[in-house]
C-alpha cells in the first residue's frame, strides 16, 4: 500500500469515526439517552469506562469541569494520547508500520493497569 493509499486509509476512518460520533452527539443532545454500560448493568458498579459519553458531550460544550466529574480517568488520558495517536497515524502513514516498540507496549500496559486501578477506586469511594 502506498504512502497515498495509507493517508486516504485513515482519513475515511476519521471521517467514519467522526461522522458516529456527531451522529451520536446529536442523537444524545436530541434524547437524552445514552449507550449503558453493560457493566454497570450487570454489576451495579462503575467500570473504567463509564462516563465516557457523558465526558465527550460536556468536551463538546467546554464543560471541563463536568467532563472531568463524567470520567477523571479519561479527562487525564484523552490529552496524553492524542499526540501519541497523531504520532503512530504520521508514522502509519509514512512508513506503513504498525508494530508497537518495547517502551510503547510498557507505556500501553501502564495505561491499562491505571485504567483498572481507576476502575478498583472508583467503586471505593
Amino acid at each position: 500500500m502506498s504512502e497515498k493509499q495509507r493517508f486516504n486509509r485513515i482519513l475515511k476512518e476519521i471521517a467514519v469515526i467522526l461522522g458516529l460520533g456527531i451522529a451520536y452527539f446529536i442523537f444524545v443532545s436530541i434524547t437524552g439517552l445514552y449507550i449503558p454500560c453493560p457493566f454497570r448493568i450487570v454489576t451495579g458498579r462503575l467500570c473504567p469506562g463509564c462516563g465516557i459519553s457523558h465526558y465527550f458531550v460536556h468536551m463538546a460544550h467546554l464543560d471541563f469541569k463536568e467532563a472531568f466529574s463524567a470520567n477523571q480517568y479519561i479527562f487525564v488520558f484523552v490529552p496524553l494520547a492524542i499526540p501519541y495517536w497523531l504520532f503512530k497515524t504520521y508514522k502509519y502513514i509514512k512508513t506503513g508500520e504498525t508494530k508497537y516498540s518495547k517502551i510503547e507496549i510498557v507505556i500501553l500496559a501502564i495505561a491499562l493497569i491505571s485504567a483498572i486501578a481507576f476502575g478498583i477506586i472508583r467503586n471505593i469511594y
